[in-house]
């Protein structure tokens, strides 16, 4: 076989330079996505009451922190791959061969932010009626109250066993508001973020997967030429290692995108709960105008005690199955972002849970010729 002309190694030299540029590109680009997946905290708040009960906080940093550390090694590899590239088209330059040295890895940092505001406008929405449906059961409760003791400062002696049965109902009653109110401040102390969980999707979906997409579509095969003026084992070996990039990056393309989806799904969640919260509360409110009306006399009012005893039993069980739909769905979603971190170290995409690079030794001096 002749040797290359001198025409074809200044074409081979250049491909490899260009190759080395587009790989130095790739390294900086990739950047902002480690720094916007680092940057995508969220809060166990956020997350709501039942989100961290369930654990969603913890399982959802184990992905951030695994995205952004394989982020951070695709950052150094591609760094690496353009020295080794750059570094070769100079040795070759000056010996007619080179040695190049071997594919190593990495890890990374930094935060963007991406903001939104469909769910954020209409969740601060929903809790605003969540909170004048409070007020307004607090009202109605002091009203209802105030009603009992008017009528109970005037009784005859004569009604004592009444009087006596307005004071259980009222025992009972104010048992069964501590309940209630115990209930709500549970739920009302976390009561989660959905915008939160919405920005913090859209900056894994446009920020992470966005950004691996770009990067991707700059190292393809049919993007480099360098691979094809070359041939010996360590230009074998960088003609393999393209395709492990764009597929490590196409996985976190799709983790991304998953990730994204599975905080909308949480933040969706949490609004329909507050949802179902409101028509419970419009249902104790009902509840009470009717027991007010019945506590306009003496005789009436123990029965109206127990129709309102009534309405908070059956509402306790409505935020019940509330809890229990949200808890059933999370738990649902919990292990979607279980199965997430399993693609996370699955060796197909990352060796050994890490960014692939390659097994050769780029160092051996035959290891590159002009084709």
């Amino acid at each position: 076989m002749s040797s290359p002309s001198q025409g074809e190694v200044t074409v081979a030299l250049s491909a490899l330079r260009k190759d080395a540029q587009k790989w130095s590109a790739a390294a900086q680009n990739i950047l902002p996505a480690q720094q916007a997946a680092q940057g995508a905290n969220l809060t166990g708040e956020q997350f709501s009451y039942f989100g961290e009960q369930g654990g969603l906080p913890q399982i959802y940093a184990q992905l951030q922190q695994k995205v952004a550390a394989l982020l951070g090694q695709a950052a150094e590899n591609f760094e690496n791959i353009s020295a080794n590239l750059q570094q070769v088209a100079n040795n070759y330059e000056k010996n007619e061969h080179t040695i190049a040295e071997s594919f190593k890895s990495i890890q990374g940092c930094g935060s963007p932010s991406v903001t939104s505001p469909t769910i954020a406008g209409d969740f601060d929405g929903i809790m605003r009626q969540i909170n004048q449906k409070i007020q307004q059961i607090e009202q109605k409760i002091e009203e209802l109250f105030a009603k009992i003791n008017g009528l109970l400062s005037w009784v005859p002696s004569f009604l004592s066993s009444v009087v006596d049965a307005i004071k259980s109902g009222i025992n009972s009653l104010n048992q069964a508001l501590q309940k209630f109110w115990a209930q709500i401040q549970t739920f009302l102390s976390n009561a989660g973020s959905p915008s939160a969980l919405e920005q913090a999707g859209a900056v894994w979906q446009n920020n992470v997967g966005g950004v691996a997409s770009t990067v991707s579509g700059t190292v393809t095969q049919d993007q480099l030429q360098g691979e094809n003026d070359w041939t010996g084992q360590a230009a074998t070996s960088y003609r393999y290692a393209i395709p492990a990039q764009d597929t490590a990056l196409g996985a976190i393309k799709s983790i991304a995108n998953q990730i994204d989806q599975s905080l909308n799904k949480i933040a969706n969640a949490i609004i329909a709960f507050w949802i179902a919260v409101g028509a419970a509360l419009a249902a104790f409110i009902v509840g009470l105008v009717g027991a007010i009306a019945a506590c306009c006399t003496v005789v009436g009012t123990p029965v109206g005690i127990a129709e309102i005893i009534g309405v908070i039993v059956v509402v306790l069980g409505l935020l019940t199955t509330a809890a229990k739909e949200i808890v059933t769905y999370l738990n649902g979603v919990n292990a979607e972002q279980v199965a997430l971190g399993q693609q996370l170290v699955d060796n197909t995409n990352f060796p050994n849970g890490k960014w692939p690079v390659s097994a050769a030794n780029l160092g051996q001096d035959d290891g590159w010729k002009v084709a």
